[in-house]
């Protein structure tokens, strides 16, 4: 709540109205597809988030991309994928025959070493049933384009790889036609036992099937509205880009990729005899108390054989790490002779579910899954007796790798760029978006510095706008400082499906000292659009607006805060001009008296102002306030505003008052603390309060009776309350203090 004043109106000690000069005014007053968004153009961009990645089903590395437009839209239920003659497209299918020599091929970005085990490919024999014809899937890989100087790195086109085949319960068929069935969609799984270091790889294959059927063809990739989904090749006498032959636009191609993640720590317990083996073979994992080390033989269940750690309960205890954690994988049982079926849901620390899977009497089952930055996890589960054995005989884990925030930095969210899940979400005043997200930073601290993470549609040199927002009841409310800035970028070196990510680094024209709030960062160059990106680090509390409103995002955005070296407490600079005016701070009242304007509070808005006399006319240059700041108060730097007021005199009281009461005053100013002419200096409790004005246009004031106000436009929820001091002069009046909406 607001601290009421500790006067009432017209009761007030005579403020420290500060110095007036000869030729200044010194005033001191009293203080009161996941990847497929890789193969899109920029144009098809501008429209939509940018997608660079995505989760997956378990074990799923790399998906190029969909293949479903309408779910159970077609015959008797299944998917289709569209050709969309609508858009003027013509092209079902490209031929990838082993028997004519045809073959596709389309790259991909590996983020993380890769254990590859079998690769997905998606094709159709026309006129076939939805028994899978094929019968042969020959496959290689390219460490750069097949048609620009790549080499075969792995597999050939001679050996047959593939593993089994069906239908995927999906047609390939046109638009106009949705209910045809001619053209069912099988899917040819591929065993590629290879490890791939980060890097960028094309994919090279070829199919063959029933040849009493045309094909195989390969679909494209599918995406409603889209024309361009890739960069796909195909191979016939010799490599060209496949286009679709209606209009001509570049296509990708589908693909599924299936393995682990090199680089895991694997815990197998093979060696367990007690819960302390782990904490101390494994200082980045902590089982708490409450989890079994299970060594009990079973000859009933041979694959369930100790050492494990076992629970008992619907609700396991915690395991906890050190170091953020991206992906997990776990070999659990169920040690159960009966048929009963248990569910198992693995959450994460704040209570979501990231994996649920479902067992049925003594199972051995490995679950692989991202885990998106966890740092501890929990597991329940569901099932009719939870006296059995419920165990785990291994663990891998890959922890996360950041691109690091400043040591300096006081609010930390870098990118996590070993993460599947990150995303580019359009933040641009040129497509009208705008992406924030939640901060907070330490009392006492202020920002000087900005770095983030995103990517741009074109290489040219961008500008931003910086915004902190302050709160509006869980919503992005009012700016409460903007900056338009040309940061430094640097190329992170990570390529996210053919975009760059980069950071971006940029001092502030002034430091900013807020608590809390929203932060929005915003392209603003025509043309260049701008995507800011993701984390896993944070509560995932970021927020978008793509015209219709504010919508949660359920994620983080990449930034870090950085502080400057403190708070700035220059000296007010040394006057060059007679003092006019003068009332010190008392050395007897140490009360501040609120002086301040609430647009968030606005019945609590309220005024001080006190009278100085000048015998002949004044020539003023600077006005001098001391103030003090409370209740949360930090900084003047927090005012999205400063107002100086000169009124005349009515009967021993100012003519008006700032909220537009009575007269006019005779003069007024107003500016932002970070302006030039603005000095904000330590007060005397410690805190940026003391605010020194040079006038651009000194005042020429007539010789009379007259009042001074100062006093910030300040959200209490932001700023805190700000007050004036009192003096220990007898000067003409006492100060005034007025509440125009009676708040108090």
């Amino acid at each position: 709540m607001l601290k009421r004043s500790v006067f009432t109106k017209g009761d007030c000690p005579q403020l420290m109205v500060g110095m007036i000069t000869v030729a200044c005014l010194l005033m001191s007053t009293p203080s009161a597809e996941g990847t497929a968004a890789g193969n899109r153009a920029a144009s098809d961009l501008a429209a939509r988030d940018l997608a660079v990645g995505r989760s997956g089903s378990r074990l799923v590395l790399y998906d190029n991309g969909p293949l479903i437009t309408t779910p159970g839209g077609g015959a008797g239920g299944a998917d289709i994928s569209e050709l969309q003659t609508s858009l003027g497209m013509n092209t079902h299918g490209a031929g990838c025959q082993v028997s004519l020599g045809n073959r596709m091929a389309d790259d991909f970005d590996v983020l993380q070493p890769w254990n590859i085990e079998s690769i997905h490919l998606y094709a159709y024999q026309t006129n076939s049933t939805t028994t899978s014809p094929l019968v042969d899937a020959r496959l290689q890989i390219w460490d750069g384009p097949p048609n620009a100087g790549g080499t075969v790195i792995w597999g050939d086109l001679v050996t047959n790889r593939l593993l089994t085949t069906e239908w995927t319960s999906i047609y390939r068929v046109s638009d106009s036609s949705p209910s045809d069935t001619n053209r069912p969609i099988m899917v040819a799984v591929c065993e590629v036992p290879v490890t791939l270091d980060p890097g960028t790889y094309w994919l090279d294959w070829m199919l063959d099937g029933s040849p009493s059927l045309s094909g195989p063809f390969q679909p494209p990739i599918s995406i409603i509205g889209s024309t361009t989904t890739g960069n796909a090749l195909q191979y016939t006498t010799a490599w060209n880009a496949f286009l679709d032959s209606g209009t001509s636009t570049a296509q990708g191609v589908p693909f599924t990729i299936h393995g682990n993640l090199s680089g895991g720590t694997l815990i197998d317990f093979d060696d367990l005899s007690n819960l302390e083996y782990i904490d101390s073979h494994y200082p980045d994992v902590v089982f708490s108390p409450g989890w079994q080390a299970w060594t009990t033989s079973s000859s009933t269940y041979p694959p369930h054989s100790p050492p494990n750690v076992a629970f008992t309960h619907e609700t396991a205890p915690d395991i906890s790490f050190d170091i953020p954690i991206w992906r997990l994988g776990f070999y659990i049982n169920c040690l159960n002779s009966g048929s009963d079926t248990y569910t198992y849901t693995v959450n994460d620390e704040w209570g979501y579910p990231l994996q649920d899977y479902t067992v049925n009497g003594a199972t051995d089952l490995y679950v692989e899954f991202f885990a998106d930055g966890i740092r501890s996890l929990t597991i329940s589960g569901t099932g009719p007796n939870w006296s059995v054995q419920h165990t785990i005989d291994s663990m891998i884990y890959y922890p996360s790798e950041y691109l690091d925030c400043p040591p300096n930095s006081v609010f930390s969210q870098p990118v996590d760029v070993t993460s599947p899940l990150i995303n580019g979400y359009s933040s641009d005043l040129d497509f009208g978006s705008s992406t924030v997200d939640w901060y907070l930073v330490s009392s006492g601290e202020s920002v000087s510095s900005i770095r983030w993470w995103g990517f741009l549609s074109s290489s040219s040199t961008p500008e931003f706008r910086i915004e902190f927002l302050m709160d509006d009841a869980g919503s992005p409310g009012t700016p409460a400082q903007s900056f338009t800035v040309t940061p430094s970028v640097w190329d992170t070196g990570y390529d996210f499906y053919g975009y760059d990510l980069l950071e971006f680094d940029v001092d502030l024209p002034q430091p900013v000292f807020l608590t809390h709030g929203w932060l929005s960062i915003r392209g603003v160059l025509d043309g260049v659009f701008y995507y800011w990106a993701n984390t896993s680090i944070g509560p995932d509390l970021g927020l978008q607006n793509l015209g219709s409103g504010w919508n949660a995002i359920n994620s983080n955005m990449a930034v870090c805060l950085n502080h400057s070296a403190g708070p700035p407490t220059p000296t007010p600079t040394p006057l060059t001009c007679d003092i006019l005016w003068d009332q010190p701070l008392s050395a007897i009242n140490t009360n501040a008296y609120i002086s301040q304007e609430f647009p968030d509070m606005d019945t609590y808005s309220s005024y001080l102002s006190d009278d100085f006399i000048n015998p002949v006319s004044w020539t003023i240059s600077e006005v001098y306030a001391p103030g003090e700041l409370w209740n949360g108060g930090m900084t003047l730097m927090h005012a999205s505003m400063l107002h100086w007021r000169i009124y005349a005199d009515q009967g021993g009281v100012p003519a008006g008052d700032p909220s537009g009461g009575g007269a006019a005053p005779f003069w007024s100013l107003d500016l932002p603390p970070y302006e030039a002419q603005v000095t904000i200096s330590t007060g005397s409790n410690g805190y940026p309060s003391n605010t020194a004005v040079t006038l651009a246009t000194p005042v020429t004031l007539p010789a009379g009776h007259w009042w001074i106000c100062f006093y910030p436009t300040m959200n209490y929820d932001i700023g805190g309350q700000f007050g004036r001091q009192g003096s220990d002069t007898t000067n003409a009046l006492i100060a005034q203090f007025i509440n125009p909406g009676e708040g108090f």
